[in-house]
């Protein structure tokens, strides 16, 4: 898709200055119905991302109801992993839109496919960045309730380092939502959803814990747990762990317990989850796998801990050196003078007289 697609409604918005403050530059991306354009504050003049409804959404009260949804629940978010959201407001259609900050990457959906595999020291450090952002969100009660690829953006900072950001809030659950408002439908896809959302049961912030596994798991394994076309596929094979083939011995504990059945076989909050992630990163770094050292830049093979056998005897040569030749002609030579020498004593020593005829 691009600018020329878009509705008249949105086309018009193109190097206007909407809400008296913001002036739109150029179209970024679509959502699934939203317009996410770039744009600069007119008088600061610091970058920003515009997301604005699309016209036929704001025509239904419950889009621009999650719509509202999502800002209120961002707004004045201040945490390396979260984005926030710092305006609201309506364009001169009536159209809802959000200012949040420009950022330099691409969502974690478009990643995904190209690069998982992921080494797990790699996906272990870029799963913790997101279970910190969990953990500041659940402490302001908030649980997100679509975390996936597609809500998760990989920010690349001016040195080309990269970070996770968790975005789109839409159907999070906060308090400013009014008293007996029921958990949402599931959006999205439902390969990250964990088996209560499946199963329309409440949620709290072990869902979003699973989430956040499922993910950790395509980064390890290439592809997400749970098999299947559809929800009610994937329902089926929420009932058996998911098979770990790529992922190391150190890492699936950790990640088999994100990924528990039951809630309460989980982690109890995002904070247990990140201090065992940590331990497992550190047993990464102290024991690192063959593969890993590798990539490192260590070429010498591991070292091999088991003892090395004898070497073997040689075998015993049949030649007789000219030095062993000579040593055995001499005893022989010497064998007469000492019996001779033998007798004399033993003559003296008895008191016999010396045969001076003897040759000695």
């Amino acid at each position: 898709m691009s600018a020329s697609d878009l509705s008249p409604a949105l086309r018009t918005l193109l190097g206007k200055t909407i809400a008296e403050r913001y002036t739109v530059d150029a179209w970024l991306a679509s959502g699934a119905t939203t317009e996410v354009f770039a744009g600069h504050h007119t008088w600061l003049g610091h970058r920003v991302a515009i997301k604005v409804l699309r016209p036929e959404g704001a025509q239904q009260p419950d889009l621009c109801a999650r719509f509202e949804r999502e800002a209120r629940a961002a707004a004045n978010f201040d945490h390396p992993h979260c984005v926030s959201v710092f305006d609201f407001g309506r364009t001169d259609r009536k159209l809802p839109f959000m200012v949040l900050p420009r950022l330099r990457g691409h969502p974690l959906a478009h990643v995904l496919p190209r690069r998982a595999p992921l080494p797990a020291s790699q996906a272990i450090a870029a799963m913790l960045g997101v279970l910190r952002g969990l953990a500041y969100v659940h402490e302001r009660a908030i649980f997100h309730r679509n975390l996936r690829p597609q809500t998760i953006f990989v920010v690349v900072d001016d040195e080309g380092r990269e970070s996770l950001k968790i975005h789109d809030f839409g159907a999070a659950k906060h308090p400013g939502l009014p008293p007996g408002t029921p958990d949402l439908a599931l959006h999205g896809n439902p390969a990250y959803a964990s088996p209560e959302q499946l199963s329309g049961a409440p949620l709290d912030a072990r869902s979003d814990l699973y989430s956040a596994g499922a993910i950790a798991y395509e980064m390890l394994e290439g592809h997400p747990p749970l098999p299947g076309r559809n929800t009610l596929e994937r329902m089926a094979a929420a009932g058996s762990a998911p098979a770990m083939m790529k992922t190391p011995a150190a890492v699936a504990g950790w990640l088999a317990r994100l990924l528990a059945r039951a809630p309460a076989e989980r982690f109890a909050s995002a904070a247990l989850a990140i201090e065992a992630g940590e331990d497992v990163a550190d047993r990464l770094r102290k024991d690192p796998t063959p593969w890993r050292r590798l990539l490192q830049g260590d070429l010498a093979p591991p070292r091999d801990k088991t003892p090395p056998l004898p070497a073997p005897t040689p075998p015993r040569s049949n030649t007789v050196s000219a030095q062993a030749v000579d040593d055995a002609l001499r005893s022989f030579l010497e064998l007469p003078r000492q019996a001779a020498q033998g007798a004399l004593r033993r003559e003296v020593f008895e008191g016999t007289e010396p045969d001076p005829e003897r040759d000695l």
